[in-house]
């Protein structure tokens, strides 16, 4: 995933690898091994985090895991960073859950409608 994130960094700034490397402050070899999905140290991940402006401990956590479940917990960290209203709607949504006023059906319903609709635009010709 922090190879995902980072070539997608790259594309939004319609920046070269050698240029990024420089802003960065890394070789522009360090940054082909981020791409390919190679182990880096913290220093490199630490430099690339604050060049994404994104908290290290967040961009730390895109690494591969073994468990699946870590991964689905890094990804909606990362898309909460991402994304800050998002929060407040989970957050009615766990506080329903809590006060008994959201069974989880309900819960699973809204998910099902966000997946439909998911699938719904890709068909149509949308990516995702």
């Amino acid at each position: 995933m922090l190879a995902q994130l980072l070539s997608a960094e790259l594309a939004s700034k319609n920046i070269s690898i050698r240029a990024a490397a420089r802003e960065i402050g890394l070789s522009h070899t360090s940054i082909y091994r981020v791409l390919k999905g190679k182990n880096v140290d913290l220093l490199t991940l630490e430099k690339i985090a604050l060049w994404m402006n994104i908290p290290l401990a967040l961009l730390a956590n895109t690494l591969p895991r073994e468990k699946s479940d870590s991964v689905i917990t890094e990804k909606l960290n990362l898309l909460l960073f991402r994304n800050p209203s998002l929060k407040d709607i989970l957050k009615i949504i766990l506080d329903g859950f809590e006060a008994n006023l959201l069974l989880e059906e309900d819960i699973e319903e809204i998910l099902n409608f966000a997946a439909f609709k998911i699938v719904s635009r890709n068909k149509s010709g949308k990516t995702i």
